[in-house]
């Protein structure tokens, strides 16, 4: 049956590939965001793209002319963001779907995690401001049908964050740093099953004032980890600890550090989640976490410019604890001066469709060569 779904947020990975899926089951599907990036792929030209943001009341106005079916929050991060919603808008509301995260648990958590595990509610955190968050909508329950999904590492196409850094640090003869807690076990979400359950949850009453827990039966350590996608691509991974590289002088002149210390995120303590009710209430077969990468390998490999995120500027002088020379710092100083404003009016021109749907189109020809 034909729905009408609002999804907040959508211009890149989960959302957007929960955009592709339901416009293929046929659904009315309008994206709600503020336009600031790119989408990997132009949307499907069924979409109604509605540019706002959801913190400007008069955008939600705009936004809340009409009811939907169901709506699928993503860029939900604080009560400040549904609040609004539920207070002024429940009634045009046919579900509220909201994605957590399994980052509201307390640390240590038990293990396995379940769905009533306690939760802390520190504001300004990520995992306290999206508990928060879903408290305000479980008081809504009884009169809006609320589902929540708590998501636990993610990966999959258009998203090389977790997997696509380790490979591209693999194929690149470049160390994956480690930090003390290689041996914490923790298990992973291929995006598509995320994306199964949602849907299969959206007008499912069996779903309503539901919590669901979301993540595969594969359990992992931080160096298995690393170790399958060494077999996977074929090479042999090299690690190196973080904490001697992060003490290094030159860090300073190392751009976007996080994702050189991108294993920071690898949790401190064992973060196993349990899955029985998602599977028992929407019937969901998890991908098994060999296959998940696989799939992920291979559509970074269409194209490997989207791993060029993953080198740390001037990383190799700080690998070989070598000096960087003075004349390399002006240079990174004045690259930086000079992309500020750059990166200023990129945003501006990312907001015009025009610019949008020709950039994508040149991007194409761009791939289509390339693959000749």
């Amino acid at each position: 049956m034909q729905k009408n779904i609002l999804i907040l947020g959508g211009s890149r990975f989960i959302g957007y590939l929960m955009l592709s899926e339901l416009t293929k089951g046929g659904h009315n599907i309008t994206i709600f965001n503020r336009q600031l990036r790119i989408p990997p792929a132009p949307f499907p030209s069924s979409t109604r793209l509605v540019k706002g943001d959801r913190n400007c009341p008069s955008d939600l106005e705009y936004l809340f002319n009409q009811k939907y079916d169901a709506i699928i929050d993503i860029s939900g991060y604080t009560p400040s963001h549904v609040e609004p919603i539920l207070r002024k808008y429940s009634s045009r509301i046919g579900q509220y779907i909201f994605i957590s995260t399994t980052s509201v648990y307390k640390n240590p958590p038990p293990n396995p995690i379940t769905e009533e595990s306690p939760r802390f509610f520190l504001k300004n955190t990520y995992g306290g401001d999206k508990a928060l968050a879903e408290e305000h909508l479980l008081n809504f329950k009884k009169t809006l049908p609320v589902t929540i999904f708590r998501p636990q590492g993610v990966i999959g196409p258009y998203d090389p964050r977790i997997a696509g850094l380790v490979f591209y640090r693999i194929i690149n003869r470049l160390p994956i740093l480690i930090g003390k807690n290689i041996n914490v076990q923790v298990n992973h979400l291929f995006v598509f099953d995320l994306i199964r359950a949602v849907t299969s949850s959206i007008g499912n009453s069996s779903a309503f004032g539901k919590i669901y827990n979301i993540a595969n039966d594969d359990n992992v350590t931080l160096i298995e980890f690393i170790d399958l996608c060494g077999k996977i691509c074929s090479k042999s991974p090299t690690t190196k600890k973080k904490e001697m590289i992060l003490k290094h002088k030159n860090i300073d002149f190392a751009n976007e550090t996080r994702h050189f210390d991108f294993f920071s995120a690898w949790p401190e303590f064992d973060m196993v989640c349990t899955n029985s009710l998602v599977k028992k209430e929407l019937k969901i077969k998890f991908t098994s976490l060999t296959e998940s990468l696989l799939k992920t390998y291979s559509w970074l490999m269409t194209d490997m410019k989207r791993l060029n995120n993953f080198s740390l500027r001037g990383e190799r002088y700080i690998l070989y604890n070598l000096s960087v020379p003075f004349y390399l710092k002006c240079v990174w100083k004045i690259i930086d001066f000079i992309k500020a404003p750059i990166n200023k009016f990129k945003q501006c021109l990312i907001r015009i469709n025009f610019v949008r749907n020709t950039y994508h189109h040149f991007k194409n020809i761009a791939f289509k060569r390339t693959k000749l």
